[in-house]
């Protein structure tokens, strides 16, 4: 190995599950529910990422399929992080972890506090969720008035190859992102400006969930877990 190698470790933690979540703790089921949404978001922050790069080289509207999922994982995972906020019981668990990581935890409860209109979640998240999770109907004025906006620009419908997944309708994607770009005009908003932030946002929720779930899992008498340390893989 080059003295310039570094290997990656990988720790693994097998256990009963009744001995590290009791089904009466709150800090367990917190613990749980966060990694749920570190699972989503982990998931969705790698293929943001992926395709951030392919759309820099190419110019295609893939990547708001991801940019959808993250609004909507997002804004489901800030109403957990609320309840770190809110319960008596997590705020005291909150306090506990690690400097860092309690930081972390504020800065992003600064994207929902106050529960109101003036924060982000409700000014920018809620709405564009609203617009990219639902379909619009064919009576939808806003998706009139996109199509119409749209009438003479040059887009496609690519199919190559025999699977579904070679399948993509571009021009949807041209009228999904116009429909985003208009409701956020309408509230001030820029959807560029959204798509950083989100792929920003994303993998700081998604960290901390990670963090805490480790520190939680220490915590844990050593005789609950397994603990299996390898070479992680590429």
């Amino acid at each position: 190995m080059a003295l310039n190698d570094v290997k990656v470790m990988a720790t693994h933690y097998s256990f009963r599950l009744g001995d590290v979540f009791k089904a009466d703790s709150i800090e367990a089921r917190w613990v749980v529910t966060l990694s749920m949404l570190a699972n989503d978001l982990i998931y969705i922050s790698v293929r943001l990422e992926s395709e951030a790069e392919q759309r820099a080289k190419d110019g295609n509207a893939d990547h708001l399929y991801y940019f959808w999922m993250s609004s909507s994982h997002l804004r489901e995972g800030m109403k957990v992080l609320q309840e770190g906020r809110s319960h008596p019981v997590l705020r005291a668990f909150v306090a506990t972890l690690k400097p860092e990581t309690e930081a972390l935890f504020n800065e992003l409860c600064a994207f929902f506090e106050p529960w109101d209109d003036t924060s982000w979640v409700k000014k920018r998240l809620i709405p564009l969720r609203a617009v990219l999770f639902h379909y619009p109907s064919v009576d939808s004025p806003e998706l009139g008035a996109s199509l119409a906006a749209l009438q003479n620009a040059k887009t496609s419908f690519r199919l190559s190859g025999t699977k579904y997944r070679d399948t993509r309708a571009v021009f949807a994607d041209d009228v999904r992102s116009t429909l985003a770009t208009n409701a956020l005009q309408g509230i001030g908003g820029d959807l560029e400006i959204e798509i950083t932030r989100l792929s920003e946002v994303t993998p700081k929720v998604a960290k901390f969930a990670r963090d805490v779930l480790r520190q939680y899992l220490e915590r844990i008498p050593s005789e609950s877990i397994e603990t299996t340390i390898t070479e992680a893989s590429e």
